[in-house]
């Protein structure tokens, strides 16, 4: 297989509440998506062997964006919305044609920093349930 690296954008990450969609793709210094596998230790039986519980996928979506101090900022939509679920979908580069989309649990994230400074934010949002990778449209490439 031959070597492939890209680089992050020019994507896209949207979040969908109540066929609302709020974009955080022209704020987003920083994106990631990042999944956890969690597995419980095997329960010994008596025939010495091992009973193995199926694991659990969790998850992330996290970030910085830049801070906009307005009433309709992505920080106020974050205090606005926090505890509800949303439909995401993080595009990491729109030319690979790979999109990642799941639900996610929106939560507040700080206001502030330095005075006279550009300041930013981090974001971390809990996946819930098994994201999906799909393709958002036909690619040429290969693996």
């Amino acid at each position: 297989m031959a070597v492939q690296a890209m680089k992050l954008g020019k994507g896209s990450l949207d979040f969908t509440i109540n066929e609302a969609k709020t974009s955080f793709s022209g704020q987003a210094t920083k994106v990631t998506y990042s999944p956890d596998y969690k597995t419980e230790d095997p329960t010994p039986v008596l025939s010495g062997e091992e009973y193995q519980e199926p694991g659990t996928l969790t998850g992330k979506i996290s970030g910085d964006i830049l801070q906009d101090y307005g009433a309709k900022s992505l920080a106020v939509w974050c205090f606005e919305h926090a505890g509800e679920i949303a439909q995401f979908e993080f595009v990491p580069n729109s030319e690979a044609k790979l999109a990642i989309t799941g639900e996610c649990m929106i939560t507040p994230v700080e206001i502030g920093g330095d005075v006279a400074k550009t300041n930013s934010t981090s974001f971390e949002f809990p996946v819930v349930g098994k994201p999906e990778f799909k393709q958002t449209g036909a690619s040429t490439e290969s693996h």
